[in-house]
């Protein structure tokens, strides 16, 4: 019955953003997008920030990171997952929350882990949705970070009931499911998809979507420039990064140590790729924000806050473009052109939150 109602979930969903958000016809979506606003929800529309994203999410960004410009039939990998499996499997960080007084459990692991797609990630955290009767994800709080946490409740409030009418629709006609999907992914908006997608909102927070879970290890994994002659010859650029980055946790030696530093390069590489694999199977934070100059980037966290960070590759390739107001009817995607294949970079790891972090050259 649950990969049933999975794979129904990933086709409509899928169809959702096909035929429509990812389709020229819908301006609506994307003024939202722009605007900050969605006539459909002004309550969530109430508690959006301005957008810092410093290039506008367009058309072609969204149907790259979501991969699709047509309908797909599920693959053999997918119809052989096992949703309830996947469901018994997941694993919690319980944290304590002195305000509510009770335990908050914590989703652990990156998103798309087990999946190939966003769309399939999306409905996975809707079947568990409709299981629990309530937004399964709920965010771990971090000392010297400060989340939207009112918008949280919105989102959970707004939609839950929508969630819930859907699930008792899941077994009329495929169309009827559809229209519903539709709505339910419109109304939510791309700030709504990303808290799906575990993906937190703070004061800098922009409106990215996280890579998969695959493109993550293969921008880790690429080998550095120097090729296999010179200091850095056969490393990989995490390896090299974690060779500059390890002396940095001198007292719980988080990194490895000095003995990471040891071995041949393949060696280095492997050691490098199981922190990063650590990092991203007890990840319990994402976010995309914007680095000085303007990059955007994405962070993960794991729950004792040690993280890696990619870096997005997408420019413009015209300068000279025509502006429209933010409230245009018509979408700025029209007037802008840009390389939107969603590749990324990796940029290096990071150390927990600190007072005086910068300071102290994030050592401790």
């Amino acid at each position: 019955m649950l990969n049933h109602r999975f794979h129904k979930l990933v086709n409509c969903i899928q169809c959702s953003f096909v035929n429509h958000i990812l389709s020229e016809r819908s301006n609506e979506w994307y003024s939202w997008v722009h605007a900050n606003c969605l006539n459909h929800s002004v309550l969530i529309a109430q508690h959006l920030s301005l957008d810092p994203t410093p290039i506008p999410i367009t058309l072609n960004y969204l149907k790259s990171c979501f991969g699709g410009y047509s309908v797909t039939s599920s693959n053999e990998e997918q119809k052989n997952v096992d949703i309830q499996d996947l469901m018994n499997s997941i694993r919690y960080f319980d944290q304590y929350d002195e305000s509510k007084g009770c335990i908050r459990k914590i989703m652990i692991g990156y998103p798309t882990s087990n999946f190939s797609n966003l769309y399939e990630e999306i409905a996975f955290i809707w079947i568990l949705w409709m299981e629990q009767d309530q937004f399964p994800i709920q965010f771990q709080k971090f000392t010297l970070l400060e989340d939207d946490w009112q918008y949280y409740s919105l989102f959970e409030e707004t939609f839950n009931s929508r969630i819930q009418a859907l699930k008792k629709a899941m077994d009329q006609e495929m169309s009827d499911i559809q229209e519903m999907v539709y709505f339910i992914v419109r109304d939510m908006g791309l700030r709504g998809i990303q808290t799906c997608l575990r993906m937190r909102k703070t004061v800098g927070s922009i409106r990215y979507l996280i890579p998969t879970h695959s493109d993550l290890i293969h921008a880790f994994s690429c080998q550095t420039m120097s090729g296999g002659s010179g200091a850095g010859g056969g490393l990989t650029v995490g390896a090299r990064a974690l060779a500059k980055h390890c002396h940095r946790s001198e007292t719980d030696k988080w990194w490895g140590g000095s003995n990471i530093l040891k071995g041949n390069a393949q060696e280095k590489n492997n050691k490098a790729l199981s922190i990063l694999s650590k990092i991203l199977e007890e990840a319990t934070f994402i976010n995309c924000h914007i680095l000085p100059h303007n990059v955007p980037c994405i962070e993960v966290r794991n729950y004792q806050g040690y993280g890696s960070r990619w870096v997005y590759q997408r420019r413009r390739r015209h300068q000279n473009v025509h502006t429209h107001h933010e409230h245009s009817a018509t979408p700025i995607t029209t007037t802008l052109d840009y390389e939107d294949n969603n590749q990324i970079i990796f940029r290096g790891f990071l150390e927990p939150y600190q007072i005086n972090g910068h300071e102290s050259g994030w050592k401790h």
